[in-house]
């Protein structure tokens, strides 16, 4: 079980790489992917639309010329929210970073997407935590594990693209039970949706952001 999640770990190593070098087209051309974290938790469960989100760099890296320090943040708001209801409607998040304010410089307005999703390095710490004492590896372990392998399991983690215009991005949720679709446009950056449960966002959750500057 101990290699099971260790599997889980690496292959999401490699797929943040390949989202990072992925090469943005369509209604996504000229964003640049940037790693970042989120700062602190997020879920449909008491959200509210206008709530501040916020999300801090893990890399150095330059948008549109601009170079942007590691430790620098994205800021945006809650879009939309949607509470999960028991055999009702599915819990949703709707989220835009719509400014970048680079660790050192001037604040500048921003167009973002949001591409890819991940477990908060806390959270994968502890389901390795869970199997090194001796337990047995954990429902979500195991769906996280699918869903990092496949994109797709029975707990609705999917690839998925939304987009205003043009071709779709390649898109990643490694959260169980979570879809996310990317959007393009500016008024929105990603949705996210659960239909067994609130869309929970922890802090430190992993995300890749497509950003470019209005």
């Amino acid at each position: 079980m101990r290699m099971k999640v260790g599997l889980a770990i690496a292959a999401t190593g490699i797929l943040s790489f390949a989202m990072v070098a992925q090469e943005p087209s369509g209604a996504f051309t000229g964003q640049v992917p940037v790693s970042c974290a989120l700062k602190k938790p997020l879920s449909s469960r008491n959200a509210k639309v206008g709530q501040d989100i916020m999300a801090v760099t893990e890399h150095p890296t330059k948008v549109n010329g601009v170079e942007i320090p590691r430790g620098s943040l994205l800021t945006g708001h809650v879009v939309d929210v949607t509470p999960y209801k028991k055999g009702g409607q599915s819990g949703s998040l709707t989220i835009v970073f719509d400014k970048l304010e680079p660790k050192k410089g001037t604040a500048f307005p921003v167009e973002t997407s949001v591409y890819q999703i991940a477990l908060s390095e806390n959270q994968v710490e502890a389901q390795r935590n869970t199997v090194d004492m001796g337990m047995r590896g954990t429902a979500a372990e195991q769906q996280t594990t699918s869903a990092v392998r496949g994109g797709m399991d029975n707990m609705d983690n999917r690839v998925d693209g939304m987009v205003s215009t043009g071709g779709p991005v390649k898109v990643m949720s490694a959260i169980p039970g979570v879809a996310l679709s990317a959007v393009a446009g500016g008024e929105k950056s990603g949705i996210m949706t659960s239909s067994r449960d609130d869309v929970d966002l922890a802090g430190g959750t992993e995300m890749v952001v497509g950003v470019k500057s209005k």
